[in-house]
């Protein structure tokens, strides 16, 4: 069955989802967000696109972003590809890292681009990773509050739409309750990616989970199953280590 053609958008604007193959991680430290947001900084000046809002999670980013000289397309399909040579390179795996399909959303309100903004924004809040947009560093928010000096955000058109930093504040802080569910107690007892992703890389001594999935694989399980028994889904095995469910199913 053909899949269905994308729609466009009258102000080429959109909304952009790229996550990992299978759901597997993006970035497995620090150096790898700083790398895709220099990959990203560097597609920017070469294809002229907008940027009015980025968030780079574990294991998919969040772009709203508005497309200039060259199709979104062609845009994302050349950062896919470089940050995937990096990355490949980096953890000495092969094969696609990203999904084969990028999911766009066209944005054609000034309403609806202002919630997508806040949405953005908001997603590591109601990940549980932090209690406070301003405490993600590896999103745009900062950038509108000028705690973060990149180049990389076009600032002024968001800008205008309020009457100052504290406005802008005040319009994520006042997010309707059930969009922005309190997320500390549902979190506390549960392991992030990042600590999964740190607690087998000390059970199983290996540096990257390309490496751990090179391991023999009664190794490579015996560190999952440790897991298992802490707990941890094999969803979010199967998403931080790029193994596939169904592999950690039957060895687990």
């Amino acid at each position: 069955m053909p899949r269905a053609a994308r729609r466009h958008s009258t102000f080429n604007l959109y909304h952009v989802m790229i996550r990992g193959v299978s759901r597997q991680l993006l970035f497995e430290d620090h150096s790898d967000y700083g790398h895709f947001m220099k990959t990203l900084e560097r597609f920017k000046e070469q294809c002229a696109f907008n940027l009015y809002a980025f968030c780079l999670m574990d294991n998919h980013v969040h772009l709203l972003i508005k497309a200039n000289q060259e199709s979104i397309g062609a845009t994302l399909q050349r950062l896919e590809v470089s940050y995937s040579h990096y990355f490949n390179q980096k953890y000495q795996r092969c094969g696609h890292l990203f999904e084969s399909r990028f999911k766009s959303e066209p944005v054609e309100t000034l309403a609806y681009f202002l919630a997508l903004l806040r949405y953005i924004h908001l997603n590591p809040v109601k990940a549980g990773l932090c209690r406070k947009p301003a405490d993600y560093i590896f999103s745009s928010y900062r950038a509108y509050l000028k705690q973060n000096p990149t180049k990389i955000v076009d600032r002024n058109f968001v800008s205008e739409q309020f009457a100052g930093v504290e406005d802008f504040a005040s319009f994520h802080e006042n997010a309707d309750a059930e969009n922005v569910p309190s997320t500390l107690g549902k979190h506390r007892n549960m392991f992030s990616d990042q600590e999964v992703l740190q607690r087998l890389k000390s059970l199983s001594g290996c540096q990257s989970m390309s490496e751990l999935q090179r391991l023999e694989k009664s190794r490579c399980m015996k560190s999952l199953r440790v897991l298992r028994q802490e707990k941890v889904s094999i969803t979010q095995l199967a998403r931080v280590t790029g193994i596939s469910y169904n592999t950690i199913r039957r060895n687990t």
